[in-house]
């Protein structure tokens, strides 16, 4: 007679028992019970415990000459009773073929032993090897024990464990978070159920440390309930928050450069995902203080890990690594993540190289391919780009559908934003273009898709996505195309407004010249930090006024640097059409000395880096219309040309375009020019700062008057005379 103590997990009688962690979950034991070489045929008694009742199997049919080998009995490893689930008989035959396995649910098999029953061998289920099917029949007969929950994390619906827990949506009562994508699940044991020893699964398993090993501590508690967190775009649940008697402790989905698991939110985890010193004991207060205000930026800055988050700023045009890339996030403003550091997948180092584009650099333009490598597996992940701005270091962008033109307003461009760009490979290349020495990337393209700034005054906050395909890296038949596309980039980023003139008041400072002291009254603007700007310089004479518009940067240096649209007062409606390809430098716009309020620029001179300048005239006298056409050579423009190439005859070029529109000016009463007539005795150089910035946001303006000349405070309170 063979005696198997199924409770048993020591060597009795003839039977050596060897235990482990099941294979297919690790909150289940499996006990194989090897049975010492005895006769065949021999009656098998299967005792629950030992010295208790028992079910007697005889052997009959194929099995009258096999031998019991070994048997193998699954419970729950956090069961204080061991009560076994399921148990598989196996049989060995020197004489005919292995006969298969016989199979029992405990359930099935409780009340046989109860009642002593005897069974014979082909009464009992054969098991033909499935262990999918093996699996779920050891889960449900888990489900059924009373003295073991098991909580299932990623159940978010109804109740579960032999209807003994019941999980609870509880988002709503988190707006930030529902609002922000997550959602909150409650798993609470149902009656007296919560005084029971629990075992926690996730996705069918006990869950596991980053090393693949079981995490001990979350088992064999009694919990009040336990949450999960979930993120609208994961499958998986991304935080653990485990209540009971003792507290409240959290554990975080972890990744790092090769592996993912859970680990707990201990002091040390909270500083890296939060980047503030909590005391492991106050993180629970911490989380929930404050409307979930701390919970919510960790919930975050899970999704950012998770994700294999890389951080690029689009505008380096040299190697820079992680460092770098921390600095700028730390000075961008940004939600991204409180600590860089958590970033696993960010690379050591992203590799820039400047491409070979003959045609572009002809045109001004240079091409830099950024190369990232990310760290980890190479499964892909996201990218998260900044690029420069004008009140911190660095902003965040946006991507958005497909660009759609000038004309379109940015609000309806802004209800279609794309997310953060993907990368699939781990060798992942971006292209960013920039003009001369403008500091601005006005173009990147990845995997033949382009994306330009929105505006010049949402430069960094929105970039939008080009609907035609770009060939990255650039070739001959494709670099046409881009010069044209990087134009009307920068042209819409550095318009020249023909309106503009300085506002406010003025402040005596003084400075040094020619080694003497002199008086200068100035117009200061807030400074913005080593942008480029567009600068307005104001020749003074008796005759007209004469502004020439420049990109500069802070030094005053306009070479590397160009100009884009010319319009007054920003219109689309009052637009100097030219050839946007053409590098312009400068322009001269030339007014009415009387012209107080710069209604009409009547010519403009305009300067190009490689070719000769270009003249346009006023053609419209009504002053809400801004029309002006080119001057060429020809029977009609001849002598005009010849007055504006002339300069001692400017003033008679101007008086002829007020003639052709019938525009006069008359002084009211009280009117203040912009300086002094009697003190004007020839050319000054006056310097207006204008806030075109990095993005062109803002306007600042810095207006002085150098040599004597006396820039006065105000305008005129009444606009000039207009007659038609």
């Amino acid at each position: 007679m063979i005696k198997i103590i199924l409770t048993e997990i020591s060597s009795y009688e003839g039977v050596v028992c060897v235990h482990r962690l099941y294979g297919q979950c690790r909150i289940i034991r499996e006990c194989i019970h090897e049975i010492e070489d005895r006769p065949p045929g021999e009656d098998i008694e299967i005792y629950e415990k030992r010295g208790g009742n028992k079910l007697k199997l005889m052997q009959d049919g194929r099995y009258i000459g096999a031998q019991l080998s070994h048997v193998q009995v699954y419970a729950n490893a956090y069961d204080e009773d061991n009560t076994p689930l399921v148990i598989l008989l196996n049989f060995k035959s020197e004489v005919t073929k292995r006969p298969a396995p016989k199979f029992f649910k405990y359930s099935q098999l409780t009340s046989l032993i109860r009642w002593n029953e005897s069974k014979r061998m082909s009464e009992i289920c054969h098991f033909n090897g499935n262990q999918v099917h093996l699996f779920r029949t050891i889960m449900n007969e888990n489900s059924k024990l009373s003295s073991a929950l098991t909580y299932q994390m990623d159940i978010t619906i109804g109740e579960y464990n032999g209807n003994k827990i019941c999980v609870t949506n509880e988002t709503s009562s988190l707006p930030a978070l529902e609002m922000s994508g997550f959602r909150k699940y409650k798993h609470e044991p149902v009656n007296a159920h919560g005084q029971t020893n629990s075992c926690v699964m996730v996705d069918r398993e006990t869950p596991l440390s980053s090393g693949k090993n079981p995490i001990g501590e979350v088992q064999g508690k009694k919990y009040s309930h336990i949450c999960s967190y979930y993120y609208s775009e994961f499958a998986e649940a991304i935080l653990l928050e485990f209540n009971s008697s003792e507290g409240t402790f959290y554990y975080t989905q972890r990744k790092n450069e090769k592996t993912q698991g859970w680990a707990k939110l201990d002091k040390v985890m909270a500083k890296m995902l939060l980047n503030e010193e909590i005391e492991t004991n106050q993180i629970h207060s911490t989380l929930v203080s404050d409307s979930h205000r701390k919970l919510l930026l960790l919930l975050r800055t899970l999704v950012v890990v998770h994700k294999n988050t890389v951080v690029l700023p689009i505008d380096r045009q040299s190697r820079y690594g992680k460092d770098d890339v921390a600095d700028a996030i730390k000075s961008s403003g940004s939600e991204i993540c409180p600590n860089p550091e958590c970033l696993t997948s960010q690379p050591e180092n992203v590799y820039v190289k400047r491409e070979n584009c003959p045609d572009l650099e002809r045109a001004g333009y240079a091409c830099y391919r950024s190369t990232l490598r990310p760290e980890g597996q190479g499964e892909g992940g996201v990218l998260r780009l900044l690029v420069p701005s004008e009140s911190c270091q660095y902003s965040e962008i946006k991507l958005l559908g497909e660009y759609s033109g000038l004309d379109q307003e940015p609000l309806q461009q802004k209800s279609s934003e794309l997310g953060p760009l993907a990368y699939l490979r781990k060798d992942f290349n971006l292209y960013v273009f920039f003009y001369g020495r403008d500091p601005r990337p006005l173009f990147f393209c990845c995997n033949g898709t382009g994306y330009r700034p929105l505006s010049s005054l949402e430069y960094a906050e929105y970039w939008v996505k080009m609907p035609e395909m770009f060939e990255c890296p650039i070739s001959a038949d494709s670099s046409e195309k881009l010069v044209s596309v990087l134009s009307e980039i920068i042209g819409s980023l550095t318009i020249v407004d023909l309106s503009f003139r300085p506002a406010g008041g003025a402040a005596l400072a003084s400075e040094m010249a020619n080694s003497q002291a002199r008086k200068r009254f100035s117009h200061v603007a807030q400074p913005i930090s080593n942008a480029p700007t567009i600068r307005v310089t104001l020749s003074n004479n008796s005759s007209y006024r004469k502004y020439i518009h420049r990109f500069c940067d802070m030094d005053g240096r306009a070479d590397g640097y160009r100009l884009g649209f010319v319009k007054y007062c920003s219109s689309a409606n009052a637009n100097v059409e030219y050839d946007i390809t053409k590098q312009l430098v400068s322009v001269d716009a030339y007014y009415n000395l009387h012209d107080c309020e710069l209604i009409f620029p009547l010519m403009l001179v305009f300067h190009f880096k490689d070719g000769p300048s270009e003249y346009y005239r006023l053609v419209s006298g009504d002053p809400t219309i801004k029309k002006w056409r080119k001057i060429k050579r020809g029977e009609v423009d001849q002598e005009l040309l010849k007055k504006i190439k002339d300069d001692d005859d400017i003033e008679g070029a101007l008086e002829d375009i007020s003639h052709a529109l019938k525009i006069s000016f008359t002084k009211a009463q009280g009117q203040s020019f912009l300086f002094n007539l009697l003190c004007s005795g020839g050319d000054g150089v006056n310097w207006v700062v204008m806030g075109a910035s990095v993005g062109g946001v803002g306007v600042g303006a810095i207006l002085g008057a150098y040599a004597g000349y006396l820039i006065f405070k105000h305008y005129a309170d009444t606009p000039p005379v207009v007659q038609n």
